[in-house]
């Protein structure tokens, strides 16, 4: 299920992944060289023999892991997905990258020195579109990265060199499409997901054609006509046009496509602006301390008898009433194991625990508003949008400043 895809109650949110082929020198002077975290680091080789050669060559001071995959990038990329478990941010990034840069207005191109925030807020921005890939400008050109929208969700390529997924093993790269892979990757997640997400205003400093590799270039114009004629006759719902470059290289066009999301919390969040809040329900400043005038908390699931263990367990008096957001929430959260769902509309709780439940909770953020982060053991987390599992019998946990209408479901046991 997609929302286990954004449980982040842990320090490590992505891993990376860097598929090269008989390069052992070069990664080490530049992918290698980067501001990566080594300890989210996988290298995946062809075989034994590449495997040695990274082996010895590599410092062994490097705390990273090295992987046996497949022959073949569209291969190595498959066998990446099938490595990693589903839902797992995965951060892509060839062996040959010299530098990752952005277009900083009148400084003009600028290194980014700090690409661990870079993924992070990638995947974060992915959590809110509601997307599964983002990536970035497929040239480092002044012109394109200047004048395009820092973010876009419509169908724009997103280049190998580096990309971003929330892993899904249902996406299959016809091997085929040697050296134009990418191109199957974003036209298949932005047809699984209604968009892709990219940053336009990133780019990479990568010369063209480096030893190694996919080959020489003449090897790759062989493989990109073949992969340019299957893309443009598979998927020419997403594909426009061919052409081929002055060096010989076929390429493709995607059509102007317009983002198209898929919003799976739709049904919920309108059932929880037409609900019936009233003051009966509970809340107000006058019920909680510190809780906003106007605010709103229930339980729409099943309950305990004043919460006493022993007493049996049955449907809450608001559950009887409307059943609705119950059978919504156990349609899209249906391998979480829950029976209590509360409702809230414009809490905000104090630092509290919720000694009446029983092992781990499963909270989002609904509605139109600002801030309202989750303060969970002084750690702050977004729920808009994006579930999170943790225990909030263990951990202390309270909402912070919004504006806006937000608001909140907590799934939890009794």
């Amino acid at each position: 299920m997609k929302y286990l895809f954004h449980v982040c109650i842990y320090q490590e949110m992505y891993k990376i992944a860097i598929p090269t082929y008989n390069r052992h020198n070069e990664i080490i002077e530049k992918t290698l060289s980067l501001p990566l975290k080594a300890e989210l680091i996988y290298i995946f080789v062809a075989n034994q023999e590449e495997y040695d050669n990274y082996e010895k060559t590599i410092p062994k001071d490097k705390d990273h892991k090295i992987v046996i995959g497949e022959l073949g990038i569209t291969n190595q990329r498959n066998f990446i997905r099938n490595y990693f478990d589903s839902g797992e941010n995965i951060v892509s990034i060839d062996d040959d990258i010299e530098k990752v840069i952005k277009w900083d207005g009148e400084k003009g191109h600028t290194t980014i020195d700090n690409l661990d925030d870079l993924f992070i807020l990638s995947f974060q921005q992915l959590s809110r579109d509601k997307l599964n890939l983002w990536g970035i400008n497929s040239v480092a050109n002044a012109f394109f990265m200047a004048n395009k929208k820092e973010y876009t969700t419509d169908l724009k390529f997103c280049i190998g060199c580096i990309f971003g997924f929330i892993n899904d093993k249902s996406i299959v790269l016809n091997p085929i499409c040697e050296g134009k892979e990418d191109y199957e990757n974003t036209i298949l997640s932005y047809e699984k997901c209604g968009g892709v997400l990219r940053m336009n205003w990133i780019s990479v400093k990568q010369k063209p054609f480096n030893k190694g590799g996919l080959g020489s270039l003449q090897e790759r114009i062989r493989s990109s006509a073949i992969a340019a004629e299957y893309l443009y006759s598979t998927y020419s719902k997403y594909v426009s046009s061919m052409f081929k470059r002055k060096n010989g290289m076929n390429e493709v066009r995607l059509r102007k496509l317009k983002e198209k999301k898929i919003y799976m919390y739709e049904k919920l969040e309108q059932l929880l602006r037409e609900y019936k809040w009233t003051t009966a329900h509970f809340g107000g400043a006058s019920k909680k301390k510190n809780w906003r005038n106007g605010s709103y908390s229930l339980n729409v699931g099943m309950t305990r008898h004043l919460f006493v263990k022993g007493q049996p367990i049955s449907e809450s008096r608001y559950m009887k009433k409307d059943r609705r957001i119950y059978d919504e929430c156990k349609k899209l959260f249906y391998d979480f194991d829950f029976n209590g769902v509360m409702i809230n509309k414009n809490v905000l709780c104090p630092p509290h625990r919720d000694t009446k439940n029983i092992g781990d909770s499963l909270l989002i953020g609904l509605g139109d508003y600002t801030g309202g982060e989750t303060m969970i053991e002084g750690e702050k987390y977004d729920i808009y949008h994006t579930p999170i599992i943790f225990n909030g019998y263990e951990k202390e946990h309270s909402v912070c400043e919004f504006e806006g209408e937000r608001y909140s479901v907590v799934l939890f046991k009794i």
